[in-house]
Protein backbone atom coordinates (compact mmCIF):
# COMPACT_ATOMS: atom_id res chain seq x y z
CA UNK A 1 0.00 0.00 0.00
CA UNK A 2 2.17 1.84 0.58
CA UNK A 3 4.07 1.71 -2.29
CA UNK A 4 1.31 2.93 -4.49
CA UNK A 5 0.77 6.28 -2.22
CA UNK A 6 4.99 6.91 -2.78
CA UNK A 7 3.55 6.53 -6.87
CA UNK A 8 0.80 8.71 -6.53
CA UNK A 9 1.94 11.42 -4.36
CA UNK A 10 5.26 11.62 -7.14
CA UNK A 11 2.35 11.85 -9.95
CA UNK A 12 1.35 15.10 -7.61
CA UNK A 13 4.37 16.66 -7.23
CA UNK A 14 4.46 16.65 -11.47
CA UNK A 15 1.62 17.59 -12.24
CA UNK A 16 0.73 20.51 -9.85
CA UNK A 17 0.50 23.87 -11.09
CA UNK A 18 1.95 27.69 -10.67
CA UNK A 19 1.92 28.18 -7.10
CA UNK A 20 2.29 31.84 -5.68
CA UNK A 21 6.12 32.98 -6.24
CA UNK A 22 6.63 33.19 -2.28
CA UNK A 23 5.51 29.58 -1.67
CA UNK A 24 7.78 27.64 -4.61
CA UNK A 25 10.71 27.19 -2.91
CA UNK A 26 8.71 25.51 -0.30
CA UNK A 27 6.88 23.33 -2.74
CA UNK A 28 9.92 22.13 -3.98
CA UNK A 29 11.61 21.65 -1.11
CA UNK A 30 8.48 19.80 0.44
CA UNK A 31 8.81 17.49 -2.78
CA UNK A 32 12.89 17.13 -1.89
CA UNK A 33 11.44 15.73 1.62
CA UNK A 34 9.08 13.22 0.13
CA UNK A 35 11.03 11.00 -2.04
CA UNK A 36 14.63 11.87 -0.56
CA UNK A 37 17.57 12.02 -2.07
CA UNK A 38 20.91 10.17 -3.52
CA UNK A 39 21.87 10.97 0.11
CA UNK A 40 18.89 11.70 2.53
CA UNK A 41 16.06 9.33 3.24
CA UNK A 42 12.50 10.04 2.29
CA UNK A 43 10.94 12.66 5.22
CA UNK A 44 7.25 12.74 4.99
CA UNK A 45 6.56 14.93 7.81
CA UNK A 46 8.93 17.38 7.23
CA UNK A 47 7.42 17.14 3.35
CA UNK A 48 4.06 18.23 4.94
CA UNK A 49 5.73 20.88 7.76
CA UNK A 50 7.02 23.20 5.22
CA UNK A 51 4.10 23.65 2.84
CA UNK A 52 1.48 24.73 5.90
CA UNK A 53 2.97 28.42 6.05
CA UNK A 54 1.83 28.98 2.61
CA UNK A 55 -1.19 26.95 3.09
CA UNK A 56 -2.41 28.95 5.80
CA UNK A 57 -1.48 31.36 3.79
CA UNK A 58 -4.30 29.99 1.06
CA UNK A 59 -1.79 28.70 -1.54
CA UNK A 60 -3.92 26.40 -3.48
CA UNK A 61 -0.97 24.48 -4.29
CA UNK A 62 0.11 23.89 -1.28
CA UNK A 63 -3.41 23.35 0.03
CA UNK A 64 -3.93 20.43 -2.01
CA UNK A 65 -0.34 18.50 -1.69
CA UNK A 66 -1.49 18.78 2.08
CA UNK A 67 -4.88 17.55 1.67
CA UNK A 68 -3.70 14.43 0.19
CA UNK A 69 -0.85 14.27 2.53
CA UNK A 70 -3.81 14.42 5.21
CA UNK A 71 -6.49 12.36 3.36
CA UNK A 72 -4.03 9.12 3.22
CA UNK A 73 -1.86 9.88 6.67
CA UNK A 74 1.48 10.38 5.39
CA UNK A 75 3.45 12.33 7.14
CA UNK A 76 0.94 13.73 9.15
CA UNK A 77 -1.95 11.67 11.25
CA UNK A 78 -4.53 11.32 8.78
CA UNK A 79 -7.55 13.63 8.77
CA UNK A 80 -10.07 13.33 6.23
CA UNK A 81 -11.78 16.26 7.62
CA UNK A 82 -8.91 18.57 7.61
CA UNK A 83 -8.11 16.80 3.88
CA UNK A 84 -11.85 17.82 2.83
CA UNK A 85 -11.36 21.43 4.07
CA UNK A 86 -7.98 22.45 2.81
CA UNK A 87 -8.97 20.95 -1.32
CA UNK A 88 -12.56 22.89 -1.00
CA UNK A 89 -9.95 25.92 -0.28
CA UNK A 90 -7.70 25.18 -3.33
CA UNK A 91 -11.06 24.41 -5.18
CA UNK A 92 -12.30 27.32 -5.14
CA UNK A 93 -9.48 29.00 -6.53
CA UNK A 94 -10.47 27.38 -9.67
CA UNK A 95 -7.28 24.73 -9.07
CA UNK A 96 -8.28 21.96 -11.95
CA UNK A 97 -6.56 19.10 -9.83
CA UNK A 98 -7.99 19.95 -6.35
CA UNK A 99 -11.74 20.65 -8.11
CA UNK A 100 -10.64 17.03 -9.27
CA UNK A 101 -9.96 15.72 -5.81
CA UNK A 102 -13.40 17.57 -4.46
CA UNK A 103 -15.16 15.71 -6.77
CA UNK A 104 -13.80 12.23 -5.71
CA UNK A 105 -14.19 13.15 -2.32
CA UNK A 106 -18.26 13.74 -2.27
CA UNK A 107 -18.52 10.83 -4.44
CA UNK A 108 -17.09 8.84 -1.58
CA UNK A 109 -17.53 11.18 1.19
CA UNK A 110 -14.30 11.25 2.02
CA UNK A 111 -14.45 14.41 5.15
CA UNK A 112 -17.99 14.75 3.86
CA UNK A 113 -21.23 13.38 3.36
CA UNK A 114 -21.66 11.59 -0.27
CA UNK A 115 -23.08 13.94 -2.25
CA UNK A 116 -23.01 12.70 -6.50
CA UNK A 117 -24.46 16.05 -7.34
CA UNK A 118 -21.59 17.95 -6.05
CA UNK A 119 -19.38 15.48 -7.09
CA UNK A 120 -20.68 15.79 -10.58
CA UNK A 121 -20.47 19.79 -10.29
CA UNK A 122 -16.47 20.01 -9.47
CA UNK A 123 -15.76 17.33 -11.79
CA UNK A 124 -17.04 18.77 -14.56
CA UNK A 125 -15.52 22.53 -13.37
CA UNK A 126 -11.75 20.46 -13.41
CA UNK A 127 -12.40 18.94 -16.96
CA UNK A 128 -13.02 22.72 -18.23
CA UNK A 129 -9.98 23.61 -16.47
CA UNK A 130 -8.33 20.65 -18.55
CA UNK A 131 -7.84 17.78 -15.99
CA UNK A 132 -9.02 14.81 -18.47
CA UNK A 133 -9.06 12.22 -15.59
CA UNK A 134 -11.95 14.70 -14.21
CA UNK A 135 -13.67 13.41 -18.18
CA UNK A 136 -13.58 10.08 -17.23
CA UNK A 137 -15.33 10.26 -14.00
CA UNK A 138 -18.14 12.54 -15.54
CA UNK A 139 -18.21 9.79 -18.24
CA UNK A 140 -19.08 7.07 -15.44
CA UNK A 141 -21.43 9.46 -13.92
CA UNK A 142 -23.21 9.33 -16.93
CA UNK A 143 -23.02 5.97 -18.28
CA UNK A 144 -24.37 4.85 -14.78
CA UNK A 145 -26.72 7.78 -14.31
CA UNK A 146 -25.14 8.79 -10.43
CA UNK A 147 -25.30 12.28 -9.99
CA UNK A 148 -26.93 13.07 -13.48
CA UNK A 149 -29.36 12.03 -15.53
CA UNK A 150 -28.39 8.96 -17.39
CA UNK A 151 -27.49 9.04 -21.10
CA UNK A 152 -25.11 6.65 -22.66
CA UNK A 153 -24.81 9.58 -25.27
CA UNK A 154 -22.80 12.00 -23.04
CA UNK A 155 -21.00 9.59 -21.56
CA UNK A 156 -19.38 8.51 -25.00
CA UNK A 157 -18.69 12.75 -25.24
CA UNK A 158 -16.59 12.59 -21.89
CA UNK A 159 -14.98 9.23 -22.34
CA UNK A 160 -13.79 10.33 -25.76
CA UNK A 161 -12.38 13.20 -24.17
CA UNK A 162 -10.30 11.24 -21.59
CA UNK A 163 -7.06 9.53 -22.42
CA UNK A 164 -7.80 7.55 -19.22
CA UNK A 165 -7.76 3.47 -20.36
CA UNK A 166 -10.56 2.66 -18.60
CA UNK A 167 -12.60 5.80 -20.75
CA UNK A 168 -11.34 3.59 -23.36
CA UNK A 169 -12.83 0.73 -21.81
CA UNK A 170 -16.16 2.09 -21.98
CA UNK A 171 -15.90 2.91 -25.33
CA UNK A 172 -15.24 -0.60 -25.96
CA UNK A 173 -18.15 -1.74 -23.59
CA UNK A 174 -20.41 0.93 -25.66
CA UNK A 175 -19.83 -0.11 -28.91
CA UNK A 176 -19.97 -3.71 -28.12
CA UNK A 177 -23.48 -3.74 -26.72
CA UNK A 178 -25.21 -0.85 -28.95
CA UNK A 179 -25.47 1.63 -25.96
CA UNK A 180 -25.81 5.07 -27.52
CA UNK A 181 -24.16 3.89 -30.59
CA UNK A 182 -25.06 1.41 -33.24
CA UNK A 183 -23.31 -1.56 -32.46
CA UNK A 184 -19.99 -2.15 -33.93
CA UNK A 185 -17.60 -5.13 -32.91
CA UNK A 186 -14.48 -3.82 -34.78
CA UNK A 187 -14.64 -0.79 -33.16
CA UNK A 188 -15.09 -2.59 -29.62
CA UNK A 189 -12.14 -4.77 -30.25
CA UNK A 190 -10.13 -1.42 -30.87
CA UNK A 191 -11.14 0.21 -28.23
CA UNK A 192 -10.53 -2.61 -25.88
CA UNK A 193 -6.83 -3.24 -27.34
CA UNK A 194 -6.31 0.59 -27.21
CA UNK A 195 -7.31 0.57 -23.41
CA UNK A 196 -5.38 -2.79 -22.55
CA UNK A 197 -7.05 -3.00 -18.69
CA UNK A 198 -8.16 -6.95 -17.12
CA UNK A 199 -11.72 -5.45 -18.11
CA UNK A 200 -10.96 -5.31 -21.51
CA UNK A 201 -8.79 -8.50 -21.97
CA UNK A 202 -11.99 -10.36 -20.50
CA UNK A 203 -14.49 -7.95 -22.69
CA UNK A 204 -12.10 -9.55 -25.67
CA UNK A 205 -12.84 -12.51 -24.21
CA UNK A 206 -16.64 -12.38 -24.15
CA UNK A 207 -16.42 -11.52 -27.63
CA UNK A 208 -14.30 -13.98 -29.06
CA UNK A 209 -16.58 -16.78 -27.42
CA UNK A 210 -19.43 -14.90 -28.09
CA UNK A 211 -21.21 -14.43 -25.23
CA UNK A 212 -23.62 -11.89 -26.17
CA UNK A 213 -25.31 -13.48 -28.80
CA UNK A 214 -25.98 -16.73 -26.19
CA UNK A 215 -27.53 -14.46 -23.10
CA UNK A 216 -29.94 -12.71 -25.99
CA UNK A 217 -30.92 -16.18 -27.39
CA UNK A 218 -31.54 -17.06 -24.36
CA UNK A 219 -33.37 -13.50 -23.01
CA UNK A 220 -35.45 -13.95 -25.92
CA UNK A 221 -36.92 -17.86 -25.55
CA UNK A 222 -37.56 -16.56 -22.07
CA UNK A 223 -40.10 -13.96 -23.27
CA UNK A 224 -41.60 -16.09 -25.33
CA UNK A 225 -42.57 -19.04 -22.85
CA UNK A 226 -46.38 -19.58 -22.36
CA UNK A 227 -47.72 -19.07 -18.85
CA UNK A 228 -48.19 -22.32 -17.14
CA UNK A 229 -48.69 -23.51 -13.56
CA UNK A 230 -44.92 -23.74 -13.02
CA UNK A 231 -43.97 -20.94 -15.47
CA UNK A 232 -45.72 -17.32 -14.67
CA UNK A 233 -44.04 -16.22 -18.12
CA UNK A 234 -43.07 -12.73 -18.84
CA UNK A 235 -46.00 -10.08 -19.88
CA UNK A 236 -44.54 -7.69 -22.24
CA UNK A 237 -46.32 -4.90 -20.56
CA UNK A 238 -43.27 -5.58 -17.78
CA UNK A 239 -40.65 -5.15 -20.39
CA UNK A 240 -41.93 -2.32 -20.91
CA UNK A 241 -41.89 -1.13 -17.44
CA UNK A 242 -45.40 -1.34 -16.75
CA UNK A 243 -47.57 -3.20 -14.97
CA UNK A 244 -50.49 -4.46 -17.66
CA UNK A 245 -50.59 -4.58 -20.82
CA UNK A 246 -52.65 -2.00 -22.81
CA UNK A 247 -56.41 -2.90 -22.70
CA UNK A 248 -56.23 -5.26 -19.78
CA UNK A 249 -58.95 -4.09 -17.37
CA UNK A 250 -57.23 -3.52 -14.08
CA UNK A 251 -58.02 -2.05 -10.67
CA UNK A 252 -55.82 -0.77 -7.85
CA UNK A 253 -55.92 -1.35 -4.26
CA UNK A 254 -54.76 0.42 -1.35
CA UNK A 255 -51.76 -1.98 0.01
CA UNK A 256 -51.53 -2.74 3.16
CA UNK A 257 -49.05 -5.10 5.09
CA UNK A 258 -51.89 -7.91 5.11
CA UNK A 259 -52.01 -8.19 1.39
CA UNK A 260 -48.74 -9.67 1.28
CA UNK A 261 -49.80 -12.83 3.32
CA UNK A 262 -48.87 -15.91 0.93
CA UNK A 263 -46.92 -17.45 -1.72
CA UNK A 264 -46.07 -15.83 -4.41
CA UNK A 265 -44.54 -16.46 -7.75
CA UNK A 266 -43.16 -14.16 -10.41
CA UNK A 267 -39.68 -13.38 -12.37
CA UNK A 268 -37.13 -10.79 -12.18
CA UNK A 269 -36.49 -8.74 -14.70
CA UNK A 270 -32.98 -6.58 -14.66
CA UNK A 271 -32.28 -4.27 -16.95
CA UNK A 272 -29.09 -1.96 -17.86
CA UNK A 273 -28.36 1.62 -16.41
CA UNK A 274 -30.73 2.75 -19.45
CA UNK A 275 -33.70 0.97 -18.19
CA UNK A 276 -34.57 -0.11 -21.89
CA UNK A 277 -32.92 -3.08 -22.51
CA UNK A 278 -33.18 -6.54 -20.96
CA UNK A 279 -29.77 -7.86 -19.58
CA UNK A 280 -31.12 -10.78 -17.47
CA UNK A 281 -34.41 -12.94 -16.63
CA UNK A 282 -34.45 -15.14 -13.27
CA UNK A 283 -38.07 -16.85 -11.84
CA UNK A 284 -38.48 -15.73 -8.40
CA UNK A 285 -40.83 -17.03 -5.41
CA UNK A 286 -41.57 -15.38 -2.14
CA UNK A 287 -43.52 -16.21 0.56
CA UNK A 288 -44.40 -13.59 3.39
CA UNK A 289 -46.39 -13.92 6.71
CA UNK A 290 -47.27 -10.73 8.53
CA UNK A 291 -46.55 -10.47 12.25
CA UNK A 292 -46.60 -8.16 15.29
CA UNK A 293 -44.75 -4.54 15.09
CA UNK A 294 -44.94 -4.18 11.32
CA UNK A 295 -42.68 -7.17 11.02
CA UNK A 296 -42.86 -9.46 8.11
CA UNK A 297 -41.20 -13.09 8.02
CA UNK A 298 -40.26 -14.00 4.27
CA UNK A 299 -38.67 -16.50 2.52
CA UNK A 300 -37.21 -15.05 -0.68
CA UNK A 301 -35.86 -17.83 -3.68
CA UNK A 302 -33.85 -16.69 -6.49
CA UNK A 303 -31.61 -18.19 -8.41
CA UNK A 304 -31.32 -21.34 -6.31
CA UNK A 305 -30.82 -19.06 -3.55
CA UNK A 306 -32.74 -18.95 -0.42
CA UNK A 307 -33.00 -15.99 2.49
CA UNK A 308 -35.49 -16.05 5.31
CA UNK A 309 -35.83 -13.41 8.06
CA UNK A 310 -37.70 -10.53 8.85
CA UNK A 311 -38.00 -7.35 7.29
CA UNK A 312 -40.07 -4.13 8.25
CA UNK A 313 -43.09 -3.03 6.74
CA UNK A 314 -43.75 0.89 6.37
CA UNK A 315 -44.92 3.41 3.71
CA UNK A 316 -45.79 0.65 1.42
CA UNK A 317 -42.60 -0.85 1.32
CA UNK A 318 -40.51 -3.71 2.76
CA UNK A 319 -37.36 -3.00 4.38
CA UNK A 320 -34.67 -5.60 4.73
CA UNK A 321 -31.71 -6.21 7.20
CA UNK A 322 -29.52 -7.65 4.34
CA UNK A 323 -31.65 -10.05 1.79
CA UNK A 324 -28.86 -11.01 -0.50
CA UNK A 325 -29.77 -11.91 -4.05
CA UNK A 326 -26.83 -14.29 -6.26
CA UNK A 327 -27.05 -13.31 -10.10
CA UNK A 328 -25.31 -15.35 -12.80
CA UNK A 329 -22.80 -12.26 -14.67
CA UNK A 330 -22.00 -13.55 -18.01
CA UNK A 331 -19.76 -10.66 -18.75
CA UNK A 332 -17.92 -10.88 -15.64
CA UNK A 333 -14.60 -8.47 -15.68
CA UNK A 334 -12.73 -11.17 -13.66
CA UNK A 335 -11.96 -14.66 -14.97
CA UNK A 336 -12.85 -16.31 -12.03
CA UNK A 337 -15.68 -15.60 -11.87
CA UNK A 338 -19.41 -15.50 -12.90
CA UNK A 339 -21.51 -15.00 -10.31
CA UNK A 340 -22.58 -11.27 -8.38
CA UNK A 341 -23.49 -10.57 -5.26
CA UNK A 342 -26.80 -8.29 -4.58
CA UNK A 343 -28.04 -6.72 -1.50
CA UNK A 344 -31.72 -5.79 -1.43
CA UNK A 345 -32.31 -2.89 1.08
CA UNK A 346 -36.06 -2.04 0.40
CA UNK A 347 -38.92 -2.61 -1.91
CA UNK A 348 -41.77 -0.76 -2.76
CA UNK A 349 -45.19 -2.56 -3.19
CA UNK A 350 -48.00 -2.51 -5.14
CA UNK A 351 -51.30 -4.59 -5.50
CA UNK A 352 -53.34 -4.55 -9.00
CA UNK A 353 -55.47 -7.17 -9.93
CA UNK A 354 -54.74 -7.95 -13.85
CA UNK A 355 -57.85 -10.66 -15.10
CA UNK A 356 -59.21 -11.17 -12.09
CA UNK A 357 -55.26 -12.27 -10.66
CA UNK A 358 -53.92 -10.62 -7.71
CA UNK A 359 -50.55 -8.95 -9.17
CA UNK A 360 -47.71 -7.66 -7.10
Amino acid sequence: MRKTLLVCFGCLWSIMGPAQNDCAEAIKLSGTYFFGTANTKPDHAKAYTVLQDCANQGDAVSLALSADMLQYGVGVEKNENLAFEYMMKAAQQEYGYAEYKLGLFYRSGIGCPIDLVSSVVWLARSSNHGNKEAAYFMGYNFLKGQGVPQSYEAALSWFEQSPNPMAKHWLGYCHYFGYGVPKDTQKAIAYCNQSGTPNSKQLLKHIAENTKDKVDTAISKQIKEKETHQNTGIAQAAIEKTTIQKGQPTTSKTFKRKHLDGKWKGKLIALEWSGKQITEILPISCEFAAQGNNKVSYQWEINNTICRDTARWGHKALYFKQLKMVFDWPFSDIPSINTIDWILISAQMELKTVNKKNTL
